[in-house]
């Protein structure tokens, strides 16, 4: 229901334009800002399919879409905070690093291929 209500959201409300302009495959910050903002959400697939279906629609790359996703499902803040109780700064820093990292190659790859 979550990711059905964000995605008619996006749809109804969110200017195409806007959303080719900030995450369109042309624009090089798209990546990093997407895995970055997927990072603190916390991202179910099932919620995701609908909000993917609706950016691709209305502009996002594919790549954008698929940083977005592996950002979210890969780190969530509860899933941080539970790493952090077990692990060291430095761990959790490189857990995170290591997320972003596979976020923007594999949102690099899949605006290559698509």
């Amino acid at each position: 229901m979550v990711g059905a209500g964000l995605g008619a959201f996006i749809h109804e409300f969110i200017p195409t334009e806007l959303l080719m302009k900030f995450a369109g495959a042309d624009q090089i910050w798209a990546l990093p800002l997407a895995a970055v903002l997927g990072i603190p959400m916390y991202i179910r697939t099932e919620t995701m399919i609908p909000v993917a279906s609706v950016l691709m629609s209305k502009g996002v790359a594919p790549g954008v879409v698929i940083a977005l996703i592996i950002g979210g499902a890969g780190a969530s803040l509860p899933e941080i905070s539970l790493l952090s109780s077990m692990f060291e700064r430095k761990m959790i820093a490189a857990f995170l690093a290591s997320v972003f990292s596979v976020a923007i190659i594999t949102g690099c790859v899949f605006n290559l291929i698509l």
